[in-house]
């Protein structure tokens, strides 16, 4: 989906936001800090990412926080869907 080579990809947050548009990166970002927060159950974003050959696509992005029993963040769980050719366009 990202185009990546094997092992072109650390794992690292920093590293994943890079890879998302310009124009819906801190979009993304906002969405995922708030539901580490708390102040969300889960997220859902539609946004781009340029490809290493150069394509455009168009993803949505699904994700929530599993919290311990004092309301701290254990770990995330999401998906990532290509949706290109259902958004005819993006939108």
């Amino acid at each position: 989906m990202f185009a990546l080579p094997t092992g072109g990809f650390s794992g690292s947050y920093e590293d994943y936001l890079d890879l998302i548009h310009d124009d819906d990166r801190a979009r993304l970002d906002e969405a995922i800090r708030a539901a580490l927060a708390g102040e969300t159950a889960h997220y859902e974003v539609r946004h781009r990412i340029t490809t290493t050959d150069g394509a455009e696509r168009w993803l949505e992005t699904n994700g929530r926080v599993e919290r311990d029993t004092g309301g701290r963040p254990l770990r995330m769980m999401g998906t990532v869907r290509d949706i290109t050719v259902e958004t005819a366009g993006g939108r």
